[in-house]
């Protein structure tokens, strides 16, 4: 009988889920060696799931890790270690938790990283970036999910951007979609495009990559699935198409990455009818934008 299965008199029950952790640990941490600090701003969650679960089942809680105390592993590992990257920073955490609390079954982290850009003055400096001074870009969250299972040589790492909004104002049509009794829109050969992007993607095991750089190589592919060519653009017929082919664009790009996940959230601009007013329409260029959006999903795999 597996340790989350149990009987109360006649009853018998199971425990299909259970962990728990510390919600929202920021860190934010300065590398100064040399005059030119490098910044890294986290907000972490931690997950843990021991062996036994008396904790849920019985008032015995001699096995659980106070969230206290795994937060503050979280600063302390960071002062002993520093923090490089995000991932492999997760992975000593989860990896800490495994190895001095033996009770541990799995150890896992949702992590999202601020976006910080070096400062400069442009045409003042020519480029230059500041050494210490940054500015806060929001243009997206990266997101790191780190699972580290007992007995598991490496843990499964996963990255992902988080809240990408974009907008196309040309070469978006929606038509020949399902004739139905309740279809309420036409077929649209021209429309404004607003979605609004969550990707993540996870890798294989003990992947040999450089996961910054690996990173912006997919926002690359995302993007320019998204807007094509600077000046000519691309044509886009639906956002599932999009969105499919995004995913197949990431698998094609990166052989480590085991498989793709995409929420699509699409922000419909409807165009503002001018008719009552009498005003003419000549040009599409007045918008109001919907605030309740649909939402399109996919998961792309490797076979």
């Amino acid at each position: 009988m597996s340790c989350d299965d149990f009987q109360d008199g006649p009853n018998k029950y199971k425990i299909s889920g259970r962990k728990y952790g510390k919600n929202e640990i920021r860190i934010f941490y300065v590398n100064k060696d040399g005059p030119c600090h490098i910044i890294k701003e986290l907000l972490i969650n931690t997950r843990l799931t021991l062996e036994t679960n008396k904790e849920y089942i019985s008032d015995d809680n001699t096995g659980i890790i106070d969230t206290k105390s795994q937060r503050n592993s979280v600063y302390i590992l960071a002062k002993k270690h520093g923090i490089k990257t995000t991932e492999d920073f997760g992975t000593l955490v989860c990896s800490y938790y495994l190895s001095t609390y033996s009770h541990v079954k799995t150890a896992s982290l949702y992590i999202e990283e601020e976006n910080w850009e070096r400062l400069s003055y442009d045409d003042e400096t020519k480029g230059k970036l500041h050494n210490h001074a940054f500015m806060l870009t929001p243009k997206y969250v990266r997101t790191t999910v780190i699972v580290f299972n007992r007995g598991d040589e490496f843990p499964t790492i996963s990255n992902g951007i988080k809240n990408l909004r974009i907008i196309k104002t040309t070469q978006n049509s929606f038509k020949n979609f399902s004739q139905n009794e309740h279809r309420s829109i036409a077929d649209a050969e021209e429309r404004t495009l607003c979605l609004l992007l969550t990707f993540s993607w996870t890798y294989k095991q003990n992947p040999q990559i450089d996961f910054c750089k690996t990173f912006n190589s997919i926002l690359h592919v995302v993007l320019y699935n998204f807007a094509g060519d600077l000046e000519k653009g691309t044509m886009l017929t639906s956002v599932q198409n999009t969105i499919f082919m995004a995913a197949k664009k990431i698998l094609d790009k990166v052989e480590e990455i085991e498989f793709v996940e995409v929420v699509c959230k699409n922000f419909h601009y409807d165009l503002f009818d001018f008719e009552i007013f009498k005003i003419p329409n000549e040009v599409n260029d007045v918008f109001y934008p919907q605030e309740n959006p649909s939402e399109v999903h996919i998961r792309l795999d490797r076979k």
